[in-house]
């Protein structure tokens, strides 16, 4: 029966789902019944993973979702002669989802009953935000944030088990900037660069604007590197004479291949500690306001008041990592984009990328359903936004966010815009 059910009403989206669908035994309460239910399906999952050897971590995988063009996952399921669910049929791709999302059911199962939440048609993002003292729902300022961080009431939270736990973006959420562009001064300051990857560099920069072909033929890798840093940030050049976003990311991975992972951490951490090219110790760019509050004050708050913090980044993982350590969340709570190693080097391929599919990894990592979320992305942000509780923040938010909150969030994202970073504050006292 409650199989019949999944099928009929689990239709929506992760973000989009309401907390009817939650109510598999269809009695119009959400009980343990409920959470049972979906925890035996994750359990049962789990158990046939085990048999086939494979492991759903974040360490061995990040997780995507559901494939694209596929029959939704509850039109999959079956029970065999005996009644029992038969999981045989089912590819790895498909059992790992089913793993994933099944525990995640019965965890949002979980925080909905804490809340008192009936089964009703409104969604579950968003399904609890008196959580959040003072909640505005379009902007608040930053010290406000911090001030409803400090009042969250967690005690029904753990009564009922759930772990309070956040998650936030890096680039531009906690810090301004993208901190790849940092780390490639210090790799063209290190000189380590193959050269071997000057082919991709020279054909990559022979298509910009007003590039010497010559001149990029005697340059080593370095000086190539070197000139497509200034390019990209050089921001009075017109478009056709600079890198974009994308190709950047993939040519700075390039740039790693045969690099040992112990010379690539020790240029990320110079990106904080010993910033090259004229650029900032990085950490000094996290987000500040002449209130009083800041993004890295915010975390700082948020862990001593017991709540777990996630660092969930689409750059690189070596920064990410560095990056969320001198912030102070542990490297066990932090994720970014992972590069392919080999023998100790990197291949100068992406192994997983995160970009795209951070609302699948929170649900695959996070211990429980985020309370808040933080993030500036509507590309990459969005989908992880959507799986908060009481409260997502759009940090900085640009118009294009704003309009997709409206769109997709039913205008719940709350708008939290600083003056500058800790550096720029500090310097203009």
């Amino acid at each position: 029966a409650g199989l019949d059910r999944l099928r009929q009403t689990m239709v929506a989206p992760p973000g989009a789902r309401t907390l009817a669908e939650l109510d598999v035994s269809g009695d119009a309460v959400l009980d343990d019944t409920d959470g049972r239910f979906f925890a035996d399906l994750a359990a049962a999952a789990r158990a046939e993973l085990d048999r086939r050897g494979l492991a759903i971590d974040v360490g061995a995988r990040l997780y995507h979702g559901a494939p694209d063009g596929e029959p939704a996952l509850w039109q999959l399921l079956t029970l065999d002669a005996e009644q029992r669910l038969d999981l045989a049929a089912l590819t790895d791709e498909r059992l790992i989802e089913l793993a994933i999302e099944s525990r995640w059911l019965a965890l949002q199962v979980d925080v909905a009953r804490a809340a008192g939440a009936r089964p009703e048609p409104a969604r579950f993002f968003a399904s609890w935000p008196t959580l959040v003292p003072g909640l505005d729902p379009d902007a608040m300022d930053p010290a406000a944030v911090c001030g409803a961080v400090e009042a969250l009431d967690l005690a029904p939270l753990r009564r009922a088990g759930v772990t309070p736990a956040v998650v936030l973006d890096l680039d531009s959420t906690i810090w301004d900037g993208n901190v790849m562009d940092p780390f490639l001064a210090a790799l063209v300051g290190q000189g380590k660069i193959a050269e071997e990857v000057n082919g991709a560099l020279r054909d990559y920069l022979r298509g910009l604007a007003d590039v010497d072909p010559e001149a990029l033929a005697r340059a080593t890798a370095t000086e190539n590197a070197a000139l497509l840093l200034a390019r990209w940030t050089d921001t009075s050049l017109p478009a056709p004479a600079r890198p974009n976003a994308k190709d950047m990311f993939y040519l700075i991975v390039k740039m790693l291949r045969g690099m040992s992972t112990t010379d690539g951490e020790a240029a990320a951490r110079a990106v904080f500690a010993d910033p090259k090219g004229g650029f900032p110790a990085w950490d000094r760019r996290a987000f500040a306001d002449q209130d009083g509050c800041s993004m890295r004050q915010l975390l700082t708050r948020m862990q001593a008041r017991g709540i777990e913090v996630y660092v969930l980044s689409a750059t690189l993982d070596l920064l990410a990592v560095e990056g969320a350590r001198v912030l102070g969340v542990p490297e066990s709570r932090t994720l970014g984009s992972v590069l392919e190693v080999v023998d100790g080097r990197y291949t100068g391929e992406v192994k997983d990328s995160a970009y795209y599919t951070k609302g699948a990894i929170t649900r695959q990592w996070l211990p429980a359903p985020p309370l808040l979320a933080f993030g500036d992305s509507p590309s990459s942000d969005l989908s992880m936004l959507l799986e908060a509780f009481a409260a997502s923040f759009m940090i900085n938010p640009r118009p294009a966010f704003v309009e997709l909150d409206a769109q997709q969030a039913d205008s719940k994202l709350v708008a939290v815009t600083f003056d500058g970073t800790e550096e720029s504050l500090a310097a203009a006292r």
